[in-house]
């Protein structure tokens, strides 16, 4: 849709106004029955007393009237509005409807009952805007009558065959859905035509958005299967992907395969490459239908749509070029060394092989190191989205393990190390936000505080020189505007005077909750005493007060975005270990190290993994002198010797942690179980290295 003038955009917004005024006054009709027991209907009314129904706020059907108004120049603005009020209500009664037959019954019983009635009086209501543009003999209420049968033939049989049932999805059963769903939304086109006396037009228009919901159906699936699978609502994608992977059948026999499993073979076996290349093609050929009907709005609208499964297409492969980096670094058996004990030599050789492997992914761009993330349009943190990759924080951990290198004499390229701190300074954000984002290039998503840790630890290590000049000012905005008044560092990074920035600060905290990241704390901090102990030492000792507050009984820390203890824990003793090296919570900190170490010399949760190991043999790193920290460390580094590979690489182990069911939105509250990971060998193999380093540090 073309950007619209002052006037459409006033009718849009006066259309909404009219829709939630109709279903507003049901609520309020509604309240005053003496009937009903408020107090049983927890969930429909909030707490200021407003009444809501949250479908509208996810149904945009207000303006779709002005997608095609153009092509109807006879249509007046009084008809189209009150056209725009029908289909916004036919729109939400809709997909409030479907949400209906989703739903689970149970304590929120009464709300359901009330958002049913809602649903019928959505309709009732769009049926009498509609009579105020067509009498009782109008073809209007033929097509009318045949949209909406067709759209609910299609719930119907769609519920019947594929909820909890993995049957054979034909590409003909595909269109009858696809199309089905939509019906209603013709109702606009249809009415346009008749009203505005250009009936020619009501075919190759709707034809034009059959073929859009067909593209926009493959789309979605895609984007939601993992979320269909969790249900049992299985998609014609999902089905695909079920019997050709030959999995529909433990499905059957009540053994639910991983969602990992199915999502590797959708991926790639090239089932999700073909639904995306028939919905790119579902809506070119949309387009083509439209093209001469004098819609540019409703072109707009499609090309927009075709863009997100062009994007999908070029995250897939992306994701298959990750994957495949991974396995190729991953493939090299383990050795057979003669002994696993930890000499110079065997540590020397260990390291060598290690640096090797982290210069040749220099080379190839770090790409195993990419951690995917999907993100909506335009709102972050929306159901669905767009998949964009952030290297930063990787790259920035990458980067110190290669000048920890240089530091105990092993040969690092000097271009390599150039490159990559060029790399750190063109990621910076520009103009009023300052600092770096996980993910790169997303807009509402703010800096953060932990990027910010690991590109000042990294400067330190690799280009000290510069850090004034990159990280100066977002060091201050921290300390002056994002501590909090118990020394807790904020995770988003904002500057008071940038209101874009305060905005996108908010919608994090509201999505994600206020508590303190306190793996961000400790590692943001860090950074900051690298940078200037001395100036900021007011900081860094509140800091350290907020830390010792929050440590478990056992002496350990956990983090919300990490998995395990160790890495939370090594980060506080790390900055405990340089700002109060003398506290009593840095040695129950290190207490817990020595007791969290398995038989097998590794660390991890529930069993040692290579990450979580480095990360214990840092933390014994931590105070010189200390027989106990020293045979743990050497053991930790035995444990390390005899599981890397050939190629110099450790496997990929578990490290940072997406756990949604932290998420506050609405949307999400059915995916409360999933926790995402992301796992790199290459950033595996940089920690190994760095605890591998601390042999050759004290030879």
């Amino acid at each position: 849709m073309q950007e619209p003038d002052s006037h459409m955009a006033h009718e849009v917004e006066q259309v909404w106004a009219l829709a939630t005024q109709v279903v507003g006054s049901f609520y309020e009709s509604l309240k005053q029955s003496p009937y009903i027991e408020w107090e049983a209907m927890d969930g429909v009314i909030e707490k200021d007393g407003t009444w809501v129904d949250s479908i509208a706020a996810y149904c945009s059907f207000h303006d779709y009237v002005y997608l095609f108004l153009s092509g109807f120049p006879r249509v007046t603005a009084e008809d189209a509005r009150t056209l725009a009020v029908g289909a916004q209500l036919v729109a939400e009664h809709a997909i409030l409807l479907d949400k209906l037959v989703d739903a689970q019954l149970g304590h929120a019983r009464p709300f359901i009952l009330a958002s049913y009635l809602s649903c019928h009086y959505r309709l009732q209501q769009a049926s009498r805007a509609f009579q105020e543009l067509f009498d009782a003999s109008s073809d209007f209420w033929l097509r009318f009558d045949a949209f909406w049968l067709e759209q609910a033939g299609v719930m119907v049989a769609e519920r019947s065959r594929h909820d909890g049932q993995v049957i054979p999805y034909t590409g003909e059963e595909l269109w009858r859905s696809a199309t089905g769903k939509q019906a209603c939304a013709k109702l606009v086109p249809t009415a346009l035509g008749l009203l505005g006396h250009e009936p020619d037009k009501i075919e190759p228009l709707t034809a034009s958005q059959d073929h859009h919901a067909m593209g926009l159906q493959l789309h979605d699936d895609l984007c939601d299967w993992k979320f269909d699978y969790e249900r049992g609502n299985y998609s014609y994608i999902l089905t695909r992907t079920l019997i050709e992977s030959g999995l529909a059948n433990q499905i059957m026999g009540d053994e639910k395969p991983d969602a990992e499993l199915v999502g590797k073979f959708m991926y790639f076996s090239g089932l999700a490459e073909e639904a995306l290349g028939e919905s790119i093609a579902a809506f070119d050929h949309a387009h083509e239908l439209a093209a001469e009907q004098g819609c540019p709005g409703w072109l707009g609208y499609v090309q927009r749509a075709r863009t997100r499964s062009a994007n999908l297409q070029q995250d897939l492969e992306l994701l298959r070029a990750t994957t495949k980096e991974r396995a190729r670094i991953e493939a090299e058996p383990l050795p057979r060394p003669a002994s696993d004990e930890v000499t110079t030599e065997r540590a020397r050789e260990a390291t060598e092989s290690a640096l090797r492997l982290l210069v040749q992914e220099q080379q190839r761009g770090f790409v195993e190191a990419r951690h995917p993330v999907f993100f909506p349009q335009p709102e972050p943190l929306a159901k669905g989205g767009h998949l964009r990759t952030g290297d930063v924080f990787a790259r920035a951990l990458i980067l110190e393990a290669l000048a920890h290198c240089r530091r105990v004499g092993l040969m690092v390229p000097d271009e390599v190390l150039q490159a990559e701190v060029d790399y750190l300074a063109r990621s910076r954000l520009e103009g009023p936000q300052r600092g770096w984002t996980y993910i790169p290039g997303v807009s509402g998503l703010p800096a953060d505080a932990d990027t910010l840790g690991a590109v000042l630890s990294a400067l330190a290590s690799a280009a000290p020189e510069r850090m004034a000049e990159l990280c100066g000012d977002v060091v201050a905005l921290l300390a002056e505007h994002n501590v909090r008044s118990n020394g807790a560092v904020d995770t988003w990074l904002a500057d008071p005077d940038d209101e874009d920035a305060l905005r996108a600060k908010a919608r994090m905290y509201e999505a994600w909750g206020e508590e303190p990241d306190l793996d961000v704390v400790a590692n943001a901090l860090f950074g900051v005493c690298l940078y200037d102990k001395q100036a900021f030492g007011e900081v860094l000792r509140a800091g350290v007060s907020y830390l010792a507050s929050v440590q478990h009984s056992d002496g350990s820390w956990s983090g919300h975005w990490y998995w395990g203890r160790t890495y939370p824990t090594w980060l506080c003793c790390r900055l405990l270990a340089d700002v109060e090296p003398d506290c009593e919570p840095l040695a129950r900190g290190l207490q817990y190290v020595l007791q969290a170490q398995h038989q097998d010399g590794g660390w991890g949760e529930p069993e040692s993994t290579p990450l979580e190991t480095a990360f214990g043999v840092l933390a014994c790193d931590l105070q010189e002198g200390q027989p106990e920290l020293d045979t743990a460390g050497r053991r930790g580094l035995s444990y390390l010797l005899g599981r890397q590979r050939s190629s110099g690489a450790w496997p990929a182990s578990p490290f940072v942690k997406v756990d949604l069911s932290r998420l506050r939105l609405e949307r999400q509250a059915t995916t409360s179980a999933h926790v995402l990971t992301f796992k790199s060998a290459t950033v595996t193999t940089a920690f190994c290295l760095r605890a591998l380093l601390t042999a050759l540090q004290e030879s």
